[in-house]
């Protein structure tokens, strides 16, 4: 599963995907985007992992139908299914031998799935690059990347009403943070100039006298 195609795709797939976000990708943040939306990832899968599985899990699910079919023919293993079998099975997969061959994609694609999910999260050592890997792999934490577009639904605000909506929200937020500091009375002279954004993109309110 080494055919150059796959590699000039996969190539035009992370450029692609760089454009799109307008940031430079390093290799472990590819790796977590093209892993499953389940597994923390985007969703945007690399040709080259997705062709032992897709190839396994077609021979598979043929393998009776070839099996009645030549029957009558005397015919050599396939070495290609063999050979892509051995490195499946070297990647960490697991087949019952009293069990059939699965048919299906996702049993084959599960091994590579599990490998780089721990190779990215052995990759972040700092606690918050960690601490987001964790999140965005929590179950149904992606759920809303499925989510249909509002023009599908018919749901599609204009551009105005979409502007009101995200001023009243903010308003609102900044108007319960505000009411909830002069509750507590920690910030008797908090004004709305004492907004600031940290570092690492998180508002924190400051007290200004």
């Amino acid at each position: 599963m080494d055919h150059p195609v796959l590699k000039t795709f996969d190539n035009i797939l992370r450029s692609a995907v760089s454009d799109i976000t307008n940031a430079e990708l390093s290799v472990v943040q590819w790796l977590q985007a093209c892993k499953p939306i389940k597994q923390g990832g985007l969703g945007v899968r690399e040709g080259h992992s997705l062709a032992r599985p897709a190839y396994l899990a077609s021979a598979a699910s043929t393998l009776d139908l070839q099996t009645s079919v030549l029957t009558a023919c005397p015919c050599a293993t396939d070495s290609h299914f063999e050979s892509y079998l051995s490195f499946w099975q070297a990647d960490g997969g697991i087949l019952s031998t009293l069990d059939p061959l699965p048919p299906y994609q996702s049993f084959w694609d599960k091994p590579g799935i599990v490998f780089a999910r721990d190779l990215v999260e052995s990759s972040y050592s700092d606690p918050q690059q960690r601490a987001r890997f964790l999140a965005a792999a929590f179950p149904h934490s992606g759920d809303w990347l499925l989510a249909l577009p509002v023009t599908a639904c018919g749901l599609r605000l204009s551009d105005e009403a979409v502007r009101v909506a995200v001023s009243v929200s903010w308003m609102q937020r900044m108007r319960t943070t505000f009411l909830s500091m002069r509750i507590i009375g920690g910030c008797p002279g908090t004004s709305w100039l004492g907004l600031q954004a940290g570092s690492e993109q998180n508002n924190q309110v400051s007290c200004t006298e």
